[in-house]
């Protein structure tokens, strides 16, 4: 075919430079996809030949603008069953027996793809061993890529926006003074409506209890007046 195999001098990479940039492409890729999902270090083989595997379908050359898929088979490749590296995945036990209740898969971890079929390298748990296998089920929602946001962090945003959106009555809620009910008219929580109730029968009964006083201090001058005022009988008795 024309091809010569040539070896470079030792500890000398400069003089095999596009080799070494494609290692150096292929390490960074594989250092940073175990930590997704903080697969073993073990596995960096595994993990080299998914970069290898995906940098052939997704890298572009830069004067043909084509991947090297598209040059070997001349059509554009699919690359939608594409999953992250590490991730945890279903695998359909097959050829084997199984009870009513017993479980019909076993879990694992995603190591790759295959290179000679439709199937993907998985780690079998279960088992303890990478096997290729096309009915998988993955799962791909417990890394790290799915963490919630911290509402607390005063440094980013999402508290500003938080507060933006908040109503001034979950802030300051206003006593409602309509008897009517309203449903254009923004209530305080239930909690401060107990409160504000719990205000208005106090404030009643001071009115009440007032009332009492003022009716009891009216009575006590009136009968005092009748007291100053002598009778007949003692006008009479005067003249």
């Amino acid at each position: 075919m024309g091809i010569k195999h040539q070896f470079s001098t030792k500890y000398t990479p400069q003089l095999n430079g596009l080799v070494e940039r494609k290692n150096r492409t292929l390490i960074d890729m594989a250092r940073s996809m175990p930590s997704e999902y903080n697969v073993r270090y073990s596995f960096w083989a595994e993990a080299i030949n998914m970069a290898c595997y995906c940098s052939n379908q997704l890298y572009c050359h830069p004067l043909l603008n084509k991947t090297p898929y598209e040059l070997l088979n001349g059509r554009k490749p699919n690359i939608a069953y594409f999953r992250v590296f590490g991730c945890k995945c279903y695998i359909l036990k097959k050829g084997t027996r199984l009870s009513k209740f017993e479980k019909k898969c076993d879990e694992g971890f995603l190591l790759g793809y295959s290179s000679t079929s439709k199937a993907y390298r998985v780690w079998n748990k279960t088992h303890g061993i990478v096997e290729e296998v096309h009915d998988v089920e993955v799962d791909e929602t417990n890394g790290s890529q799915d963490e919630n946001e911290n509402f607390d962090d005063v440094r980013g945003v999402q508290l500003a926006n938080a507060m933006k959106n908040m109503d001034i009555g979950d802030i300051r809620p206003r006593e409602v003074i309509d008897v009517e009910y309203d449903k254009n008219q923004v209530l305080p929580p239930p909690s401060m409506q107990n409160n504000c109730q719990a205000s208005k029968s106090g404030s009643q009964d001071q009115v009440q209890i007032q009332q009492v006083q003022d009716q009891q201090v009216a009575s006590s001058s009136q009968s005092n007046e009748s007291n100053a005022q002598p009778s007949a009988s003692d006008q009479a008795q005067v003249h």
